[in-house]
């Protein structure tokens, strides 16, 4: 029997693989020569939440707009982040309740889970105007997560 020392440290990473070999015997024939050995990482990481895109885009006649949100770097526990729409200061700016619904939620990941999404209702009219935007951002979050202070989002002129 061989034993190998394995150091534990705090040090999130990926699972690392070794190979032993056993050479130069003396008095015997060899078998099998070699084994793979694989140290399993045991901290754990809940991971980051990133947008999939820095830009969506819809339509009016869409009704609403889907936001994918990715869990990356960790998929373990219960994990959240807050977020809300606000209207950027600008040309183009589209206006809560009249072009989309404001809104403020909260994305939520149970263990294991990558990916979420939640939907922003978009407000049909008949007034002619030209393309607009709005923006999301990520309020407060737990664990630790990471997101984009913002992320802009296109309404498209109907054609």
């Amino acid at each position: 029997m061989i034993f190998v020392p394995i150091l534990d440290d705090a040090i999130r990473e990926e699972n690392e693989t070794l190979t032993i070999e056993l050479s130069d015997v003396i008095g015997a024939s060899l078998g099998r020569s070699s084994a793979q050995l694989t140290i399993l990482d045991n901290d754990f990481s809940a991971g980051q939440v990133r947008l999939v895109s820095s830009i969506f885009e819809t339509t009016e006649l869409d009704g609403k707009l889907v936001v994918t949100v990715e869990r990356i770097q960790g998929l373990t526990g219960v994990i959240s982040v807050d977020y809300s729409t606000f209207t950027p200061a600008g040309n183009n700016s589209a206006t809560p309740d009249v072009d989309y619904v404001a809104v403020r939620g909260t994305v939520s990941f149970a263990d294991g889970e990558r990916f979420r999404t939640f939907s922003i209702p978009i407000i049909r009219d008949t007034i002619p105007e030209t393309n607009e935007v709005f923006g999301i951002r990520s309020e407060e979050h737990t664990s630790e997560l990471q997101s984009p202070d913002h992320l802009v989002c296109r309404l498209l002129l109907e054609k």
